[in-house]
Parts: structure tokens; sequence; C-alpha cells
């Protein structure tokens, strides 16, 4: 259960802001549908500007709307949405709600993907923590500790998501004592007591199987 939970395992690079979409009618609908969802997502975090040519992305830089990308929290390539689901006490769409979405810059989205980057959750917001530096550019690795912009307070990423990727990420890196620290905090981070509950019996479970080292 613990590795299908894994999208680490293998690429989950989940761009889908470009706008060049196909020739065919159906490839022209399925990038409006993206773009649409990409403005709603925007428009959920109050990340929008009255310029549709631009948003602001979670770093709180304002940029070309095609220079923000939409990066899945689980990802899209995945298929077991409802073992997940059922886990992890989220509502059946979650990965079709704008929860399951961030807003970044390209760079930082890659990042995310290779679990080199994580977005390490509180009750208090989200902060981005730099896992495996090595081959980061300086800006990449500058952002260490740095929390990302959420103007709504309630609106916020599944945090027992994010927490989870944080888990595995954190398995293949080297954490400081105050990251460790931080790390158990996001046990607890959601709103949902029962989506905290599930998040660590899977990190126990996860932990005591090896799959997460300490």
């Amino acid at each position: 259960m613990v590795e299908a939970f894994n999208p680490f395992a293998r690429s989950h690079h989940s761009d889908i802001t470009s706008v060049s979409g196909g020739s065919s009618p159906s490839g022209r609908m399925a990038n409006a549908e993206r773009v649409a969802f990409k403005r709603l997502v925007a428009d959920f975090y109050g990340l929008s500007l009255a310029d549709p040519n631009k948003l602001v992305d979670m770093l709180g830089v304002e940029r070309r709307f095609d220079e923000v990308t939409l990066a899945h929290i689980w990802p899209a390539s995945y298929e077991n949405f409802g073992d997940y689901a059922r886990q992890m006490a989220l509502p059946v769409d979650f990965h079709k709600q704008p929860r399951n979405f961030l807003l970044l810059d390209r760079e930082l989205h890659v990042a995310f993907d290779d679990g080199r980057v994580a977005f390490l959750p509180s009750r208090a917001g989200v902060k981005i923590r730099v896992l495996s530096p090595e081959g980061l550019s300086e800006a990449m690795r500058a952002l260490d500790g740095r929390a990302l912009h959420l103007p709504r307070p309630e609106a916020a990423p599944f945090k027992r998501t994010l927490g989870w990727f944080a888990w595995l990420a954190k398995g293949a890196s080297r954490c400081s004592e105050e990251l460790l620290g931080e790390l158990n905090a996001s046990i607890s981070a959601s709103a949902s007591a029962d989506g905290n509950e599930a998040l660590g019996l899977l990190v126990a479970k996860a932990v005591g199987t090896a799959k997460i080292t300490l």
C-alpha cells in the first residue's frame, strides 16, 4: 500500500499550462478547459489579477499567465484516486479540486516533482523546504524556509497530501533535527482531525516497513 501511494516511484511532471493545443476541435476544447481550470485554481487561492494575461504565483510573484505552471500535488498519472482518498479521509473527487493543485514557476515545479523540494504544511501555512540542494540553482536554494504565498487563509492546499509528499521526499535526504521536528508537526497540520490521523497512520506504516528512512 505504501508503495502504491508513492508518486516519486515514477515521473509525474504535470504541467498543463501550454496554450498551443492541437489543430483539431477536440484539441482546442481540451486546451480551453485547461486554461479555464487554471483560472479557477487562481481564483480559489486569491491569485488572479485584473489583467487576464497575468497571474500571481505562490511565491507572490506577478508573472505572465503562461509562465505560471499548474502543478498537481497528487499526480494525474496515478489512477488509484479512490484508494488514496479512502486511506487519507479525502473527498472522493479530491484529485479534481483546486486544493490538489499549486501555481508555481517552472523551476520550482520541476524541483517539487523530483522530490528535491518539499512544501511542508503547518497549521499556520505552508513552508518551502529544500531537501536536496545539489544541482539546484542558487535561486531555488534560497527559497528554503520561505512561506508559500496563500493570501486567502481559508483557501489552502490539501495539507495531509503535502505532508505525505514531504515524508516521501525526506526518505532520500539528510534532515536536520529542526526539519525532522517540522515533519513530525506536519502530521497534525490539517484542519481535518480524520486527515491528520490518516496521515499519521500511513507515515507510521511507511517508517515501520523501512519505506521511509529516519
